[in-house]
């Protein structure tokens, strides 16, 4: 498209001007896709310029000494002109990764500041991330038969590999399961929710259209996961401090009672 345009105002234009269509192809290629597509574009540039506008004509011989620097300065300029503008896009797409990464770990933390137990926790979990169409979630915890139950979401039939990579993840405290590289055949990817190097409950994520999980949205994932394991970190304090306070009063009314039948006998 831009040697067609360049050779519809070739007639108006002069030689170097002509240069600026074709920069101007390398730079929208960079935008819009990445430094690799924008050198080559760079090059095919360099290459339509020489045969088509550098005298003479439909060859890429060239006769004037002045023309070659024309065309190294071009090729230096567009290669420039494409880095810079494919690192801008770069910076852009990570600057949109950690808005919506900051909008999501905001909503979450929202959601888990009421959250006063256990289930409270797992069950806000659950609606911030059931939200995501694409994708289906769960949590699991260690019942006290030692085996991995659902928490929050759907119940799901697991297969003996995801199982195992489920349990892998608990143990080693790393992900498994799908797309990692631990047991990667299964349909599920396992992210231990740990606290101090001790798991308290594991994500399970499952794409839908059976697409493996992009970097962006690991990251986004294991970054949710934080708060999570430090909500549930607090619930599970929360239920040891009443469960001491408890067993406290219980101790408190075991020794009424012994020394009121003690003061009777």
């Amino acid at each position: 498209m831009a040697a067609g345009l360049a050779w519809a105002v070739s007639s108006v234009l002069a030689l170097p001007n002509i240069s600026l269509v074709f920069l101007a192809a390398v730079l929208l290629v960079a935008v819009r896709s990445s430094l690799g597509p924008a050198l080559a574009c760079a090059a095919l540039s360099f290459l339509t310029y020489d045969f088509l506008f550098i005298p003479p004509n439909f060859s890429f011989s060239i006769q004037r000494e002045e023309d070659v620097l024309t065309l190294v300065f071009f090729l230096l300029m567009a290669a420039l002109t494409g880095n810079l503008a494919a690192r801008q896009r770069r910076q852009l797409q990570a600057l949109r990764e950690t808005q919506a990464q900051t909008s999501q770990l905001l909503d979450l933390s929202r959601r888990l500041t009421v959250a006063t137990d256990r289930q409270a926790v797992f069950n806000a979990a659950g609606q911030h991330l059931g939200g995501w169409q694409d994708l289906q979630v769960c949590l699991l915890e260690r019942n006290v038969e030692g085996q991995l139950t659902v928490a929050s979401g759907e119940a799901h039939a697991f297969s003996d590999t995801e199982r195992a990579a489920a349990d892998w993840a608990w143990q080693h405290g790393q992900a498994a399961g799908h797309g990692s590289d631990t047991l990667p055949n299964g349909r599920w990817w396992w992210c231990p929710l740990a606290v101090d190097e001790q798991p308290l409950a594991l994500l399970g994520v499952r794409p839908r259209a059976g697409q493996p999980l992009s970097d962006p949205r690991r990251r986004l994932l294991v970054a949710l996961g934080q708060p999570l394991a430090q909500a549930l970190a607090r619930a599970r304090l929360a239920e040891q401090l009443e469960a001491a306070r408890l067993h406290g009063e219980t101790e408190q009314l075991r020794s009424a009672l012994l020394a009121s039948v003690s003061h009777d006998l």
